[in-house]
């Protein structure tokens, strides 16, 4: 079954242990989409969790997020 977490704007993200948690219930993989303002950003195919943190990380430098 999917596992879907929504971040508004202004909202934290989950914490690394929620995120690591919501990964152990769909160990079928993740994706990660983002609303730029400009555009919407789609990572799929996150297939560890370690990638999963890498792209979340990247993503989080590339835009400023919390």
């Amino acid at each position: 079954m999917c596992v879907i977490s929504f971040s508004g704007v202004g909202i934290d993200l989950p914490d690394k242990e929620e995120r690591s948690q919501m990964f152990k219930t769909n160990p079928d993989g993740a994706g990660i989409m983002i609303d730029t303002g400009k555009e919407n950003l789609y990572i799929k195919g996150l297939m560890t969790y370690e990638d999963f943190e890498a792209a979340l990380a990247k993503i989080q430098q590339d835009y400023n997020l919390k």
